[in-house]
């Protein structure tokens, strides 16, 4: 199974609900992209203060 990295993609979308923090220091977020169903995200430690702190439910974001 291959693997996607974001430096792989662009997602462009809003945010679904708000980013969860996780017991490991990352972030988990979902975005919906326009399809069905929103597409779930991580990012790092270096990344999650910032997403948890400035991003929320219905917030455009694009990564």
């Amino acid at each position: 199974m291959s693997e996607i990295r974001m430096q792989d993609l662009t997602l462009v979308g809003r945010m679904r609900g708000d980013p969860i923090p996780m017991t490991n220091g990352e972030c988990y977020f979902k975005i919906d992209a326009g399809a069905n169903r929103p597409v779930p995200c991580f990012c790092d430690k270096k990344t999650a203060t910032n997403m948890i702190k400035y991003l929320k439910d219905g917030d455009e974001i694009s990564i």
